[in-house]
């Protein structure tokens, strides 16, 4: 199965990518270095393409398909196992950022979510 890669995002010393099939694949910065053979797929258990990954205040968090969002714990790496946050819409999520304290997603059909 081919994965196709739809956002980038760098922390805690990795690049991870937001992948179809609900895959991240990641490298850290060394292995980076060696694109086709320095990035590794893992699985975060959701089925949804992601769409948009961010990496802040020490998580990871990725959006993606009918409002899938996903985040690890504090510290992690995008290797980790991601627990599934409500976000309580079915529309696409296509990005997420983080800013004074506070997360944003974004979507298709003028979505816009804010953690509290």
């Amino acid at each position: 199965m081919a994965v196709y890669h739809n956002d980038v995002a760098f922390g805690n010393g990795y690049f991870a990518t937001a992948s179809s099939g609900g895959f991240i694949t990641f490298a850290t910065t060394a292995n980076a270095q060696n694109i086709n053979a320095g990035f590794q797929a893992y699985y975060t258990g959701q089925a949804s393409s992601l769409a948009g990954i961010f990496y802040a205040n020490n998580i990871w968090v990725a959006v993606g398909a009918g409002g899938t969002i996903i985040k690890t714990s504090a510290g992690a790496t995008p290797n980790s196992p991601w627990t599934v946050v409500s976000s309580g819409v079915t529309s696409t999520l296509r990005h997420v950022s983080f800013g004074n304290g506070v997360w944003i997603a974004v979507g298709d059909g003028g979505v816009i979510l804010r953690s509290t």
